[in-house]
Parts: C-alpha cells; sequence; structure tokens
C-alpha cells in the first residue's frame, strides 16, 4: 500500500436512500410475515445463542461476527424463489435469528443495502460501490449494531496497483474492493465507565476489514492477498485485527497460506464448532456447487479469543437466503485493556 493511504473519517451521511413511510411500514410488514411463515425448527438462535441478557454481564466484550455473500440483486430470474425481491425476507428472518453485531457482507448492492437497513433498523453502514466509489456496483459493506459500536473511521480501497482510485488490476475481471473499519465498544445502555478508570483505558478497539476476491484470476487473487497484508502491517500490532471475505479460493490456494502466513484462520482457533472444511457455497442448491469447498473465510490477528466458529446451513422448505452460506463468528476483547492510538 502507498505510503500516502490513509485512512479518513468516517461520515455519518453514508449513502442512504430514504423510502417514504408507508413504504417501510409495509417492508417491515412483509419481513414480519416471513417470520411468522417459517416454523420454528428454524430457530438457529436456540443452538447458537447469541450474548444476550444475563450472559453479556459476565461477558460485555463478546461480539458475533458474521461474513456474508448474499448474491447481487437481480442476478437470478424474476419469478424465481432466489430473485431477491423474494428471499431478502428469508435473509432478514435468519438474521434477525443469528443476532449478529457485525455484519460483513459481499456482492451487495446499494439498494440491497439499503433494504436490509430498513427492515433492521438496529444496524447503520458503511460501503461504497466499487464502480464509482458512491453507489455503483457491489461493496463490500459493513453493518454494524448502531447501539453497541461506535464506528471511528472506514475508507474502501481497490483491489489493484492504484488502491485509492476506482480500479482493477493484475488480470482481474471486475472492481474488487477492500472495505476498512475500525470501531470501538459502546457502554451498555444505561451505565458509565467509571470515573476511577486510569486516563489512558479507552473502550475496546478492534479493525476490521471485509473483501471479494476476484474469481478467474490466480495471480489476482495471490496480489490481492499481498495487498491486505500490507495494508494490516500498517495497523498497530496489539490491536485485535479481523479480516472477512469470499475469496473464491479454498485453502489449498497460495493466496490463502500467503494470509495465513501473518494472519490466523479463525476456524482453526475456535473453541467450539463446525469443521474447517465444512463448504461455503450452496448454488442454491444446484448439483454444479458440489465440490466447491470452503471459499468465505474469517482471519484474526493480535489479542481476541475466538470462541465458536460455524458456518449456518439449515434451510427451510429447500429455501436459501443467498447462494452462499454465512460463517458466524464469536469472538471476545478485553474491554479493560488499553488500546493504541491510530497511527
Amino acid at each position: 500500500m502507498p505510503a500516502q493511504a490513509t485512512v479518513v473519517k468516517y461520515q455519518s451521511t453514508t449513502y442512504r436512500k430514504t423510502i417514504n413511510s408507508s413504504a417501510l411500514q409495509a417492508l417491515r410488514l412483509l419481513a414480519w410475515s416471513a417470520a411468522l411463515w417459517l416454523p420454528l425448527p428454524y430457530a438457529i438462535a436456540a443452538s447458537h445463542p447469541a450474548v444476550t441478557g444475563a450472559t453479556a454481564a459476565t461477558a460485555p466484550a463478546s461480539l458475533r461476527l458474521i461474513s456474508y455473500n448474499i448474491r447481487c440483486g437481480y442476478c437470478e430470474p424474476l419469478g424465481s424463489p432466489h430473485h431477491w425481491d423474494t428471499r431478502k425476507f428469508l435473509l432478514v428472518h435468519q438474521l434477525k435469528l443469528l443476532q449478529p453485531d457485525l455484519i460483513a457482507l459481499q456482492e451487495a448492492e446499494h439498494f440491497q443495502i439499503t433494504e436490509l437497513t430498513q427492515l433492521m433498523p438496529e444496524y447503520r453502514w458503511y460501503g461504497l460501490g466499487r464502480d464509482d466509489g458512491k453507489q455503483q456496483g457491489e461493496a463490500t459493506a459493513v453493518l454494524y449494531r448502531h447501539r453497541k459500536l461506535a464506528l471511528r473511521e472506514a475508507k474502501t480501497f481497490w483491489l489493484s496497483p492504484t488502491p485509492q482510485q476506482v480500479s482493477k488490476g493484475w488480470g482481474a475481471n471486475l472492481n474488487r474492493t477492500l472495505t476498512f473499519t475500525h470501531f470501538s465498544l459502546l457502554p451498555p445502555t444505561g451505565t458509565k465507565r467509571l470515573a476511577t478508570a486510569a486516563p489512558s483505558q479507552t473502550p475496546a478497539q478492534f479493525y476490521l476489514l471485509n473483501t471479494h476476491f476476484d474469481h478467474e484470476s490466480d495471480e489476482a487473487r495471490r496480489q490481492s492477498a499481498a495487498l491486505i497484508l500490507q495494508q494490516a502491517a500498517r495497523l498497530p500490532a496489539a490491536m485485535p485485527l479481523l479480516l472477512t471475505g469470499d475469496l473464491n479460493l479454498t485453502a489449498a490456494h497460495p493466496a490463502y497460506q500467503l494470509l495465513s502466513s501473518k494472519l490466523q484462520d479463525a476456524a482453526l482457533l475456535a473453541t467450539a464448532g463446525d469443521s474447517a472444511n465444512t463448504a461455503t457455497f450452496n448454488g442454491f442448491g444446484k448439483a454444479s456447487a458440489n465440490g466447491v469447498g470452503k471459499i468465505d473465510f474469517v482471519f484474526i490477528r493480535g489479542p481476541l479469543h475466538v470462541q465458536k466458529h460455524w458456518i449456518e446451513q439449515r434451510r427451510d422448505q429447500g429455501l436459501y437466503p443467498s447462494d452462499h452460506d454465512p460463517v458466524i463468528v464469536d469472538f471476545t476483547l478485553n474491554e479493560d485493556k488499553p488500546m493504541p492510538s491510530m497511527p
């Protein structure tokens, strides 16, 4: 990454499309109807509970992260059960049951993100379209619970030799991006930090980087991994860092090995969860998806503990929220440990 590449302060006016109140009410009603229609066996939260209520009192710095390729909005034909206008309600239902604190999206178009956050107002988001640095094209957007997390800084880089401008490189078929975010934990609602706390102690902070590698060029995938490690090397090693993404490769690929030389695969560190090789691409159930394997990953670096890692593969009546299954990671931060300032 060029030395002059710096993060910029997040602006609270990040692209949000407004809709009238009646349309919003209709969307929420449809989402609620979808939730009622789905049967109880789909209750993901029962088997993978989020850290809430009494549990939160003993683990205040526990967070749930989801990395999810949600499939582009109109890539499936109208009338198909996989068309966005149909499956978005299943996707919202799934996310509400999983109760993540952070959602790192891939292949998300601006209108999709807008609709998701209208249906889930507990989240705010950052993300830029890969084709114009604004709203055009897919985004590697990051959604976060705004009552639990504060977005301190954010920036979008392009995976190319010119990362600070809209571009593609190394034989990539499409523009590809890396979304950089810097978060801090907010105190629980109704509480204040003790006045006796040391001035040097700040709320727990961490970085979340989210990306989507090219699907055709091996060279682009290798160079993209190198670029991400170069960016990560500029950040304080004492600050927890997570990297999420649809990498369009398996653990046998040289780009995975390169990332693993500096970062750790969360699946290999989790104290609970499923196999590190559980497939993440389902192709909406198409036979051609069989054997693709795991191509979506979460990597970590620094002082955090991975409690659980799993791939959510539950189906309901043969329906799929996306052509990928989400990667879910529960992790903890040390809220009382002093954290370094941004460089």
